[in-house]
């Protein structure tokens, strides 16, 4: 519900364990507010003013960290553009939109990042959705949906897989617990060239979440065996 800017000195790393947190005379983290996410980034607000700095200073503050308030986890980083250092009877303050936290492009939909985006930095609401495998006969794109991506046709026993079996989360990333098969086809489901994960049963709705162009292609006909077997569909964020 409420995230915090931290002041820091080296890099804190994904983990929050690299470098040192500043620590001058009356230094404590701030709460920072976020607008609403647009194009894969949420970007700071509203200027952010630190403690004015007692007589002990800090010196080669050179980066940010966003933190889940009190004691919570690190949730992301970034570089200072000019190291700061900290005396006495100085008000240290990050100016409104510096902080911008943003996902890169590539195999996470822009629907999905910006609503985590919200969710995390913002506290807007986000339900778990149901995931299901979907396959594609063209390449798919940050920007597409459940009805604009090129899926295989609603025909010869096609369906979306409803998948529910992960692994848990570890290091950024997961895959399938047990083998995920779709339906026997009962003709050609054409040469399929990429996988998406989406929230929607339904062929040509719902919100792409996930997607991946980096399989073989795969010639798919009347009885073939369509499956991953397990371990065989990874998610990562990494």
């Amino acid at each position: 519900a409420t995230v915090e800017l931290a002041l820091w000195v080296g890099d804190p790393l994904d983990t929050g364990l690299g470098g040192a947190e500043a620590a001058y005379t009356n230094y404590a983290r701030q709460t920072i507010t976020f607008a609403a996410a647009a194009a894969r980034a949420v970007a700071q607000s509203a200027q952010v003013d630190f403690p004015q700095a007692g007589v002990t200073p800090q010196a080669g503050i050179t980066h940010y960290a966003v933190f889940e308030a009190g004691a919570g986890g690190i949730l992301a980083t970034g570089a200072l553009s000019s190291t700061i250092g900290v005396v006495q009877g100085n008000t240290p303050s990050i100016a409104a939109g510096e902080v911008i936290i943003s996902g890169s492009a590539g195999a996470m939909s822009d629907y999905l990042v910006n609503t985590m985006m919200d969710f995390v930095f913002r506290n807007q609401a986000f339900a778990a959705p149901t995931i299901h495998l979907a396959l594609l006969t063209a390449v798919g794109a940050d920007g597409q949906t459940g009805a604009t991506m090129t899926e295989v046709a609603d025909a010869a026993n096609y369906a979306r897989l409803a998948f529910a079996d992960w692994s848990a989360a570890a290091a950024g990333a997961l895959q399938n617990n047990t083998p995920a098969t779709f339906n026997t086809p009962s003709g050609s489901w054409g040469t399929v060239v990429a996988t998406a994960i989406v929230d929607s049963v339904t062929h040509g709705a719902g919100n792409v979440l996930f997607y991946d162009n980096s399989i073989i292609d795969q010639l798919i006909g009347n009885g073939d065996t369509v499956r991953f077997n397990t371990g065989d569909f990874d998610v990562s964020l990494s």
